[in-house]
Order: C-alpha cells, then sequence, then structure tokens
C-alpha cells in the first residue's frame, strides 16, 4: 500500500518533489499552502488547507505523512516549521528516487529530499530537512546539517562539514576537509578553497564573499 503525502508548498518546487515522489511508492494527496486559495484550474494541484489546517488534518488521517516544499530563500521559515511537526509527532517524508546511490552506511534525518541521480557515499550525515537536487555528488564522511538546500551538480568532497541553513549553488564545488558556517550561501559555479566562518554570499574561483 502506498503512503498518502501531503506537500507543504504548491509551486514550483512543490510539484517537483510531487512528481519525483511518486516514482517512490507515494500517493499524492494534495497540497497545503498558505499563499494558494483555490485548487488550480487544471488540476495541476489539490489545495488542502493552510499550514494551520496540517495538525488536525493528520488526527483524522487525511495523509500518512508530510514533505516541506519550501525554497532556499525561505530556509529560517523552514527550520521552524520542521521543528514544530516533529514536536507535534507529525511524520516527515523522507523522499529518496530511486536513481540515487545512498550508501547503506549514510544517516538520513527526517524530511530530507534526495533527488535524481545523487550519490551520497560512506559515513555521509545528512541533517533534517536537507534537500539534495538532481545530479548532486558528496564524497565520503559528509556532515550536512538541518535545512540545508544543495542546487543540482553541485559537488562535495571528503569530510566537509555545512552547517544549518546553507545554499550550495548549482555546479558548485567544495573541496575536502573544510567547513561552511550557518546561513551561509555558494553561488553558482563557485569553488570554495577553504573553510568559511563568517556568513554571507560567497561567488567564485577561489569563492570570496561579496555580501553579508
Amino acid at each position: 500500500m502506498k503512503i498518502k503525502l501531503a506537500i507543504i508548498g504548491a509551486g514550483d518546487l512543490g510539484q517537483l518533489i510531487a512528481h519525483h515522489a511518486k516514482s517512490c511508492d507515494f500517493e499524492i494527496i494534495g497540497f497545503y499552502d498558505d499563499f494558494q486559495t483555490q485548487q488550480s484550474a487544471d488540476n495541476k494541484f489539490i489545495l488542502l488547507g493552510k499550514i494551520s489546517d496540517i495538525e488536525n488534518d493528520f488526527k483524522v488521517n487525511k495523509f500518512d505523512e508530510i514533505s516541506i516544499a519550501i525554497g532556499y530563500k525561505h530556509l529560517d521559515f523552514k527550520e521552524k516549521l520542521l521543528k514544530d511537526l516533529i514536536s507535534k509527532k507529525i511524520p516527515l517524508a523522507s523522499i529518496i528516487h530511486p536513481s540515487a546511490y545512498v550508501d547503506s552506511s549514510v544517516k538520513i534525518g527526517k524530511g530530507v529530499v534526495i533527488l535524481p541521480h545523487v550519490t551520497v557515499d560512506a559515513g555521509c550525515k545528512i541533517g533534517n530537512g536537507v534537500l539534495l537536487n538532481t545530479a548532486v555528488c558528496i564524497a565520503h564522511d559528509t556532515e550536512i546539517e538541518i535545512c540545508c538546500f544543495v542546487a543540482p551538480s553541485a559537488a562535495l568532497a571528503g569530510f566537509i562539514k555545512i552547517e544549518k541553513r546553507c545554499f550550495i549553488g548549482i555546479n558548485s564545488t567544495i573541496i575536502d576537509n573544510i567547513s561552511v558556517c550557518q546561513d551561509t550561501q555558494i553561488g553558482a559555479g563557485s569553488v570554495v578553497t577553504k573553510s568559511i566562518t563568517d556568513k554571507g554570499l560567497y561567488v567564485g574561483v577561489p569563492a570570496k564573499k561579496i555580501k553579508s
């Protein structure tokens, strides 16, 4: 029997997660969204209600598990919402696409989304609410903390620590044995060659801070 999945956020990211969750034995029940007022005219999504409706709907078995589809611009809100759902004992779905390679030794948190062709090698730790987008490659013994968003084709070498609420941009590279402090953004195509201890936006080769 398929798991009945609800998704928070009916936008493009929510639609993407719904599309790939269908390959992971989930049945998409619908979406919760505070900014949508009605179901889409083309039936692209079924609107279940607002975030405030989630707890009661779970109690009456409207869904089994839930996924948070909130993008990289609102990671602080995502973390707050994730912790609230955990405190209310509402199960967070971990969605791992069947084409992804995730080593059996990897520790996966709650509410993680791993999209097609991702590689997560031995000894890694993936925290609650992390999203690994298409073709991300994470080498051995790397840790990604809660509510990070890693964009397509980013490459992370071994023994890296990415602290919470970081955004790692598309096609960016982070070399081994370094750490990146919380709330850091790494721009597209950037190469991080040394640890980042001051949060902000980093871009270039090698990556340099351009904005706090």
